[in-house]
């Protein structure tokens, strides 16, 4: 079942999904990620998002409800070389197993290639996805080498840079 958003996607009722699965997608404003806003050079934009919720049959051969996320779209950061804007491409794909109990999640998680999630009757996707776009992002965004213009700041030579103490070397002069 393909839907645009039947719930809202921070309260996301997973137990009122129908059993065959569902499927959602959407442009979501950055301005609706605040966490991920305040990391951007600007919050203008948006990002296309897609949640695939499935059952699938788990190493046990009983089926297990699958979360697949999505998320993709250009993000503006601040080069850090240059500090001034730079484009960038989100791209998210992250799969997550549910079992049924916290204690389950956090015994499997370690050992399983994808994420493992407690079933809740309700998901905040909307934190989910933001997580996600947070950790996709670069530890140190920087333009390609021989980008032009992307100089690092022009530093002060040390002969212009006053020294700490003069001021306090001048009183005890005078």
């Amino acid at each position: 079942m393909a839907d645009a958003a039947p719930h809202h996607l921070s309260h996301l009722a997973l137990d009122s999904l129908p059993d065959t699965g569902w499927q959602g997608q959407g442009t979501l404003p950055l301005t609706a990620l605040p966490r991920l806003a305040a990391e951007l050079h600007t919050s203008s934009g948006a990002v296309q998002w897609a949640l695939t919720l499935s059952r699938q049959p788990g190493g046990d051969g009983r089926p297990q409800w699958w979360l697949h996320v999505q998320a993709d779209g250009p993000l503006q950061l601040v080069c850090q070389r240059c500090m001034q804007p730079m484009n960038w491409t989100l791209h998210v794909t992250q799969a997550y197993r549910f079992v049924p109990t916290e204690a389950e999640a956090e015994a499997q998680d370690a050992e399983a290639e994808e994420d493992v999630l407690a079933w809740q009757p309700t998901l905040d996707a909307l934190a989910l996805l933001e997580d996600e776009a947070l950790l996709a992002l670069p530890a140190f965004a920087v333009h390609a080498k021989g980008t032009p213009g992307c100089q690092p700041p022009a530093q002060a030579s040390d002969a212009q840079v006053p020294h700490p103490f003069a001021a306090l070397a001048a009183l005890r002069k005078g």
